[in-house]
C-alpha cells in the first residue's frame, strides 16, 4: 500500500491604496507566498513586490490592478524576465494570474507601453520582420527576370 500526502496551501491577500491623479485606486495581491514590499511607482507606473516561499514548492499570485494605473496591457516581470501570465479584465480593472517555483523573487507589473524591455523587444521583432519581408520581395523580383 502506498501513502499519499496532501500539501496544504494557504493564501494571503495584501491590499494597498494608491492615490493617482487625485483618485484613490486599489492594488490587491493574493498569493500562497509571503508578499512584502508592495509598492507602486507613479512616475514609471510600475507595481513592485517580493514573493517568497519554501524552496521546492510552487507559488501563485493573483493581482487585481486598476487600468488607470497601467499604460497598456499588463506585463509581468519575475526577477527582470518577462513571464507568461493570464490576464482578464472588466471595465475598470485588470486581473493578472501567474505561477512560479518558490524561493524569493522580485515581481514587477507594468503596462506594455511603460516597460522598456518589452518595447525594445517589440521594436526589434518588427524590424526583423520588415527586413525579412523586404528580402523576400527583392528575391522574388530578381528570380522573375
Amino acid at each position: 500500500m502506498g501513502s499519499t500526502s496532501a500539501q496544504t496551501t494557504t493564501s494571503t491577500t495584501v491590499v494597498t491604496t494608491v492615490t493617482y491623479q487625485g483618485t484613490e485606486l486599489k492594488l490587491q495581491v493574493t498569493s500562497n507566498s509571503t508578499i512584502s514590499g508592495l509598492s507602486f511607482n507613479k512616475n514609471t507606473r510600475l507595481m513592485n513586490f517580493t514573493v517568497s516561499g519554501r524552496d521546492g514548492t510552487n507559488g501563485f499570485c493573483s493581482v487585481h490592478i486598476s487600468k488607470e494605473l497601467l499604460d497598456g496591457k499588463p506585463i509581468v516581470l519575475l526577477d527582470g524576465n518577462q513571464i507568461q501570465a493570464g490576464v482578464s479584465q472588466d471595465e475598470a480593472n485588470y486581473y493578472v494570474y501567474f505561477t512560479y517555483n518558490h524561493s524569493s523573487h522580485n515581481v514587477a507589473i507594468g503596462g506594455s507601453n511603460s516597460i522598456p524591455e518589452f518595447l525594445y523587444a517589440l521594436t526589434t521583432l518588427l524590424l526583423v520582420l520588415s527586413v525579412l519581408l523586404f528580402a523576400t520581395k527583392t528575391k522574388r523580383r530578381y528570380c522573375q527576370m
